[in-house]
């Protein structure tokens, strides 16, 4: 039983009936294939592999401890205008000093095991502006140490910026 089409064509009704059945039977089979590989594990959903992911992480990790600023490096503190330690980001105490002193600074990220950074920068007291002329201190790594000299006499405090464990010392 064939029959012309508007583009003159012809076709058979059995030819499209049979291709249904056709694509209908491979769906029914792919999706029969994928339900077998899902029940089995063989391929394998999101959840059991974040869950396994997790749990084998959990094992290998070890808790993070809980640092506190007396665990800070530790600084000579003779003559000191100010002594401060900290975690994070803080804002120190106000001190006076003449046109010559320092800062002495340490800084250890190794107890959190992060590669860490460390800043400070010298803010006027009474504007709560830094000073473009005074440079601060910015270091990054696992720890460090050192000396910054200033000239510029006034009230000040130190702006610290950073996630470790910091001391820093004020020495007029």
């Amino acid at each position: 039983m064939e029959h012309e089409d508007r583009a003159g064509s012809t076709t058979s009704g059995h030819w499209f009936a049979r291709r249904k059945l056709t694509v209908a039977a491979l769906v029914l089979v792919v999706v029969a294939g994928l339900g077998a590989l899902l029940i089995r594990g063989k391929v394998p959903n999101q959840h059991s592999t974040s869950t396994r992911s997790a749990a084998s992480a959990s094992k290998s990790r070890r808790p993070v401890p809980s640092p506190s600023p007396t665990d800070a490096p530790r600084l000579n503190t003779a003559g000191a205008l100010l002594d401060d330690k900290g975690i994070g980001i803080d804002e120190s105490d106000k001190f006076t000093t003449d046109d010559n002193w320092e800062v002495d600074w340490a800084y250890d990220c190794s107890v959190i095991r992060t590669k860490g950074k460390f800043g400070f920068g010298v803010v006027d007291s009474k504007t709560r502006w830094g000073y473009p002329d005074v440079p601060g201190v910015k270091e990054f790594g696992d720890k460090g140490s050192g000396v910054q000299h200033y000239h510029k006499s006034g009230s000040h405090f130190l702006l610290v910026d950073s996630k470790c464990l910091w001391h820093v010392v004020v020495k007029g």
